[in-house]
């Protein structure tokens, strides 16, 4: 999904409400990555290969939502 790209309903104008509607989903997506590292960072028990799979999650993670 693009989300750089707004739709524009025939006729209605509402180009501003789907920017809307991707930007809410957006920051439904980043809070659910948040959440997802959340209960991965507070694992004990990484496997190395987990480790590394967190590390590129955390950078996507960074990458998409500006994370901490």
């Amino acid at each position: 999904m693009d989300h750089g790209v707004a739709y524009f309903h025939a006729g209605r104008g509402t180009v501003g409400q789907d920017a809307a509607g991707l930007a809410f989903q957006h920051r439904q997506q980043c809070a659910e990555s948040r959440r997802i590292l959340g209960t991965k960072r507070n694992r004990p028990d990484l496997t190395e290969g987990e480790r590394t799979e967190l590390a590129r999650f955390e950078e996507n993670y960074k990458a998409r939502c500006g994370g901490r």
